[in-house]
């Protein structure tokens, strides 16, 4: 049988990137020829769904002139497990590990912590991004600037070797702290983590 991600099953192309640069960005209202050229589709065809969300309440509308704005609306019952969702799957996540999968043979971990990670960030906070491996920041920087076009916001990337990252775990109140808060994996697992830094625990 021909496997399908959560996301397609759910949702179609656009719609995807429609929620995800809509419910990402949460604190922010966008023009919708605005959200049609940053998707690189013709305003037409952001119509339905547009008004679809809207009506179901997981966008909100207001109008300046005759421009539309549309912005994720907070307070729909569901837009924390949306978020969530886009997040996992067609958003954030899955935006880096396509971006980052060309070094995914110099990468051992590769995770998003901080106020992303757990659901706290503000329309100005930045993708903080924990990398772990033999990869150079060199290599690394061009597929972060086109992730961060993608996702409309700052890249903050934290770049170990394994080995510095072990001692780190062990001295580091940075790393001690990142490794006691969720984290989303892009690339690798919470065991990859465990056995880099010498634990024999889980990660939130």
């Amino acid at each position: 049988m021909r496997s399908i991600t959560i996301a397609n099953a759910l949702f179609s192309g656009t719609q995807q990137r429609l929620l995800s640069a809509l419910l990402l960005n949460s604190h922010r209202p966008v023009y919708a020829t605005e959200l049609a050229n940053h998707l690189g589709v013709r305003p037409s065809t952001l119509q339905r769904d547009l008004a679809k969300y809207t009506k179901a309440g997981i966008l909100k509308m207001t109008r300046s002139g005759n421009r539309a704005y549309f912005q994720a609306n907070e307070e729909c019952p569901v837009f924390p497990e949306l978020r969530t969702l886009l997040i996992k799957t067609a958003g954030l996540v899955d935006v880096l590990r396509d971006e980052l999968t060309p070094l995914a043979s110099k990468i051992k971990v590769a995770a998003v912590y901080g106020s992303i990670a757990s659901g706290t960030e503000t329309s100005g906070s930045d993708i903080d991004v924990l990398i772990i491996g033999s990869v150079r920041m060199i290599e690394l920087s061009p597929l972060l600037e086109k992730a961060t076009g993608t996702l409309r916001r700052q890249i903050n990337p934290s770049l170990y070797s394994p080995e510095e990252f072990s001692q780190k775990a062990r001295n580091s109140h940075f790393v001690q702290s990142v490794l006691g808060k969720p984290l989303l994996f892009v690339l690798g697992t919470s065991r990859d983590l465990e056995t880099i830094a010498g634990r024999n625990r889980s990660f939130p």
